[in-house]
């Protein structure tokens, strides 16, 4: 850390860029510090409400040589039916809702410059992990609407109205945010050696979850604010920062996605008979919201190179004079 005032200003200043160990708490604070989160002090607390929306056909898994007595399928309520006939069946959309509550802990880091005489801070290079504990699993809800259609092996008969699915959880995998670009903001003491912060920052939130043993990805393609305000307290070459900051994220995409070929079992009057088809479907649609609260604890390390922290106080300058016009 570097504090000076006065005539001692320079002397603080030249000791910090050659490593030398931090003077005692003074009143400027100019500097740079790398932190990283305390993953069992950080985490997100949220809800999630998340979804696809997909189309193509579904055909039974019946094939002459390999599965002979596989489930047929064959669009309509009536007419004939040949022994060996497995004709393709229009879905007209497959709907799968994973939602819930998210208590995770968070992995990562970010940069932050400070320049308590300009009252500015400036946040980069974050990177922050949702899922530092592991994939969270999410209870799933899948709706089918086809054509009519009937099936052989076993003989059933679906009328073309939406069919609720009884399947069990979604598996999400990935859940981040990386900083779009640096971003700067106000900086206000509090107390010796503390400060509050507020910084307004652009992120990409990528999201991603098992559905039906398929990988489906919501690319953070859209850049969301993110509002950054929280503590700092600094002592010597350490900081630390706190942060209970309230999120709210928004993403919709629509990919027109080939998927891969999945079996799904339908339901029948017959629990232990379902109907096994074959599923080819194009991702028409993907998104999430996500609100919550994300709380932040940190441990910062003075940035050790002179060129890292002469650039940090080079671009802090360039922000205070713009604030100045």
């Amino acid at each position: 850390m570097l504090r000076a005032h006065g005539t001692v200003a320079h002397v603080v200043l030249l000791a910090g860029l050659v490593g030398l160990t931090a003077a005692p708490a003074r009143a400027d604070i100019l500097a740079v510090y790398d932190f990283t989160y305390l993953p069992a002090q950080s985490g997100l607390t949220a809800t999630i409400d998340s979804g696809l929306d997909a189309s193509g056909t579904l055909i039974g898994n019946y094939n002459e040589t390999t599965n002979p007595t596989g489930t047929r399928t064959k669009p309509g309520f009536f007419g004939p039916f040949g022994a060996t006939e497995n004709v393709a069946v229009n879905v007209n959309n497959l709907g799968a809702g994973f939602n819930g509550n998210l208590n995770t802990d968070t992995t990562g880091g970010f940069r932050m410059s400070f320049d308590s005489a300009n009252g500015i801070a400036s946040l980069s290079d974050l990177s922050a992990n949702f899922l530092g504990s592991g994939p969270a699993n999410l209870p799933l809800t899948v709706s089918l609407s086809t054509e009519t259609f009937r099936t052989r092996n076993p003989t059933f008969l679906y009328p073309g109205v939406p069919i609720n699915l009884p399947i069990g959880n979604a598996s999400l995998t990935t859940l981040s945010l990386a900083q779009a670009g640096p971003s700067a903001g106000t900086l206000t003491q509090t107390g010796p050696n503390t400060y509050d912060f507020a910084v307004a920052a652009l992120v990409n939130v990528t999201l991603s979850a098992s559905v039906l043993g398929q990988a489906f990805d919501l690319p953070g393609a859209t850049a969301l604010p993110f509002g950054f305000a929280g503590s700092v307290v600094f002592n010597g070459n350490t900081a630390v920062v706190t942060s209970l900051t309230p999120i709210d994220f928004t993403q919709t995409q629509n990919p027109a996605q080939v998927i891969p070929e999945f079996e799904l079992p339908l339901p029948t009057l017959d629990p232990n008979a379902p109907a096994n088809v074959l599923l080819n479907l194009t991702l028409n649609q993907i998104g999430a919201d996500i609100a919550g609260n994300l709380q932040t604890t940190a441990n910062g390390v003075l940035v050790p190179t002179p060129g890292a922290v002469a650039l940090g106080v080079v671009g802090m300058s360039v922000l205070a004079k713009r604030r100045r016009r």
